[in-house]
């Protein structure tokens, strides 16, 4: 007699493999044959993962076109299977996978589109939670401020890219395709906040270096060692900006160590 473990793994051989072989024995016998009742299930846990690709990267579905994204969530569903039934969190590594996938060579900016997409997807299902009172902060006192260490609040995203792909996807969101053949998609290396706020999700780019100060003040570095008489006077406004914005999370406990 099986274990549950080892029908599970010959389900999923068959789901993921069509390998039938190992799970057909152990399937009841009913009005339609078991192969037939495998692809059923087959197809629907196809479409189910495919559906839930095509809603977190809705950029790259429109960018590519119906049958082109259909064939590259198939070959990504056979290397990336759910591992959970919550698919809001499914699909991380579609980013990467395109980057390798040999039909998408020739769009080297469609895996920043992806990685643009899941940002926004992450931001848009993140928990509501306080942002960062500016007030508070500075109630604390210049000491005990500088040894604060910051963190992202939960529904932005900080993500890097290198192609203009925040184009793209503001012109998916007005419908507008003409725009898109006027696109010029050279490099141009470069940050995105992606923020999740009352009236949407909202996208602001920042340069090289304003990324890096952002990512480092989301990312757990002291105050005390970004924000100084050293810090360029852009920064500082940048810093203030995210602040009013509410991109940090509530206020953390004083790090000692600093």
């Amino acid at each position: 007699m099986p274990t549950l473990h080892e029908i599970e793994r010959a389900f999923a051989r068959s789901m993921l493999a069509r390998d039938d072989s190992a799970i057909a024995e152990h399937l009841v016998a009913g009005g339609i044959a078991a192969a037939d009742r495998l692809c059923i299930y087959r197809n629907t846990f196809a479409s189910v993962a495919a559906a839930a690709l095509r809603i977190a990267y809705p950029t790259v579905a429109w960018l590519v076109g119906e049958e082109f994204f259909e064939g590259a969530a198939a070959a990504f569903v056979g290397q990336h299977p759910p591992r959970t039934g919550y698919l809001n969190e499914y699909g991380v590594e579609f980013a990467a996978f395109l980057a390798d996938f040999p039909p998408a060579a020739s769009l080297c900016y469609l895996p920043d589109a992806a990685r643009l997409d899941w940002a926004v997807n992450l931001a848009a299902n993140a928990a509501d939670a306080p942002a960062l009172d500016a007030a508070a902060l500075v109630a604390l006192g210049d000491d005990a401020a500088a040894s604060m260490r910051l963190s992202r609040h939960p529904a932005v995203e900080l993500v890097r890219v290198r192609y203009p792909v925040e184009a793209v996807w503001c012109a998916r969101l007005d419908h507008n395709e003409d725009a898109l053949t006027k696109l010029v998609m050279e490099p141009a290396p470069h940050w995105l906040v992606v923020q999740r706020s009352g009236d949407g999700v909202r996208l602001r780019s920042l340069d090289l270096a304003e990324g890096e100060f952002t990512a480092a003040l989301m990312g757990g570095t002291a105050l005390a060692a970004l924000v100084c008489d050293g810090t360029p006077s852009e920064h500082l406004l940048l810093f203030a900006e995210h602040l009013s914005r509410g991109r940090f999370a509530g206020l953390p406990a004083i790090d000692r160590r600093a």
